[in-house]
């Protein structure tokens, strides 16, 4: 994954590079943060899920202050995500409803692990299982989405398929750290935690109803030409509606 990471990929899963992840959320109407590096889709008997993974450079992260305020934390991420509402569209538009798993950090793996409960516009219930993964300069975090009544059984397919076979590459890991020459961050363990779910939550929310209409199964056309196919579909669609704007309007105001 952008040389980062490696991700042994299960069988019955579709798995799309950083271009194409970033060009899904696109096509699902969302908005790419830039740090997406790939992504993991499985529609199985534990229904549907979809993990983003991401790649963030900001230095070196100490992992000294352990001390993780729940309360405080979700109060901030109510506020951000309130603030992202104020810019999506009512359909896009999330809403807290609490911790499903308070924050937590294991220093021995460097895994910083939280998940949050939340309902769309429909009012769904998901989840947006968060797990981040320091690394020598920077994190990885894995973002989970999925249905809330699926939540525990797709939590332990995505931590058995998935974080189990996320291996951190050689260059990156957090034990290479080396304080004379990489850069040291100054941002702690509660930083990482900090602001709204709107981008994670609501855009990834949206993309898992995309790939739902793709209908992903094993027999479906390659990711990319079914993305363009969607995509040409918008543009059209598009094009149609504002060549009926142009007829409508009289001619003298033309």
């Amino acid at each position: 994954m952008d040389g980062k990471a490696t991700l042994e990929v299960p069988e019955s899963h579709s798995y799309l590079d950083k271009p194409n992840t970033q060009r899904s959320i696109l096509n699902s109407d969302g908005k790419p943060n830039g740090n997406e590096i790939g992504s993991l889709t499985s529609n199985s008997e534990f229904g549907s899920w979809y993990v983003v993974f991401e790649y963030v450079k900001t230095g070196h992260i100490h992992d000294d202050d352990q001390n993780l305020s729940a309360e405080e934390l979700l109060s901030s991420y109510i506020r951000g995500t309130e603030e992202d509402n104020r810019e999506l569209d009512p359909e896009y538009r999330t809403y807290i409803t609490g911790w499903e798993i308070e924050p937590t950090y294991d220093s021995t793996k460097h895994q910083l692990v939280y998940s949050l409960g939340f309902k769309n516009a429909d009012q769904q219930a998901m989840v947006n299982y968060n797990v981040k993964l320091l690394t020598r300069e920077g994190y990885i975090t894995a973002i989970l989405v999925t249905d809330t009544a699926n939540f525990q059984q797709s939590r332990q397919v995505f931590e058995e398929t998935v974080l189990n076979q996320l291996s951190i590459n050689a260059g990156y890991t957090y034990e290479e750290y080396n304080a004379s020459t990489d850069k040291t961050s100054t941002i702690e363990l509660n930083s990482l935690l900090m602001g709204g779910i709107g981008y994670t939550a609501s855009q990834k929310f949206s993309a898992l109803l995309l790939l739902k209409r793709m209908g992903l199964d094993l027999g479906c056309p390659p990711w990319a030409d079914r993305l363009d196919q969607i995509q040409n579909q918008k543009l059209t669609r598009r094009r149609r509606e504002t060549l009926s704007l142009r007829e409508d309007v009289p001619a003298r105001s033309r």
